[in-house]
């Protein structure tokens, strides 16, 4: 009887784990799938860095997905400065609070003598994505405590004018800044139109962190602002337009294809995906 007890069990044993493996696979294939859609991501923390130094003025983030999305480090403005020192520095402060965790800290304001932002390096092959089957821009920020004057975060670089398309902000391609009242905009020239759309924000508080989610599936933009997304969508938009040969700026905005704003307060991630992620699927 023993025996048989034992013979049932692990035949049952050796139904289940088969199972067992078989779920595993599918969750292993479904992790894959995301990670697949991810085109870049940037932790700005130290153990990221792939070469050079903030010192230097050479610095290069690595794109974690491993796919040539680097960012190099560019600095406008009187070289000889002493307030340059002071322009990007690495911060013990994150998001969730965690040790062993960086960001960067930028220091830019308007009118400074000198500044500080990123670009993506000449050959990323996320300057020619233009997202036709949806995006999803994630970006973990923290306010400044004493914000002042416009800010800009993310953009493309290039103008809608050099595409052609004549209607609405002509002179910015797409972008995500911080206005002066402290709200969060993201405009965009889509491939299907020849005009921007826009999403705004509510104010932000000076010093505090912000998970933020820009998310196209395809059709209709939304943006989502630590978890709450009811600041309405827009029209019909099909991907990012993108001029050949331009980039991505961190940490700074173009307004006619020149620099038109710098991001004062802290980085610690941004990750871009080629389609819509689902909630469970962001950062935070």
């Amino acid at each position: 009887m023993r025996m048989k007890k034992a013979f049932i069990g692990l035949s049952l044993l050796c139904m289940i784990v088969p199972g067992i493996a078989k779920s595993a696979d599918s969750l292993n294939s479904v992790a894959e799938n995301d990670r697949s859609s991810i085109v870049a991501n940037w932790k700005f923390t130290k153990q990221h860095v792939k070469s050079g130094s903030i010192d230097k003025g050479n610095l290069i983030i690595e794109d974690t997905t491993k796919q040539g999305n680097d960012l190099e480090l560019v600095t406008i403005g009187d070289p000889a400065s002493p307030e340059l020192k002071k322009m990007l520095k690495w911060s013990e402060e994150d998001y969730y609070a965690q040790d062993k965790v960086n960001s960067l800290k930028f220091a830019n304001y308007e009118n400074a003598p000198a500044g500080r932002y990123f670009k993506t390096i000449r050959d990323a092959p996320i300057n020619s994505e233009n997202f036709d089957r949806g995006f999803t821009i994630e970006l973990v920020f923290k306010m400044p405590r004493n914000p002042k004057g416009d800010m800009g975060l993310f953009s493309r670089q290039g103008q809608a004018a050099d595409l052609n398309k004549m209607e609405g902000e002509k002179k910015t391609l797409s972008a995500l800044s911080i206005s002066s009242d402290q709200k969060l905009h993201w405009t965009s020239h889509p491939s299907n139109l020849n005009y921007n759309v826009s999403n705004w924000s509510r104010s932000l508080n000076a010093g505090e962190w912000y998970h933020l989610a820009v998310v196209n599936d395809g059709s209709t933009t939304t943006l989502t602002l630590n978890g709450v997304s009811d600041y309405g969508e827009s029209e019909k938009a099909i991907g990012i337009a993108a001029v050949k040969g331009k980039g991505w700026n961190i940490g700074a905005t173009e307004w006619g294809n020149k620099l038109d704003a710098l991001f004062g307060g802290n980085i610690q991630e941004i990750r871009i995906a080629n389609k819509a992620l689902t909630e469970k699927e962001w950062l935070v």
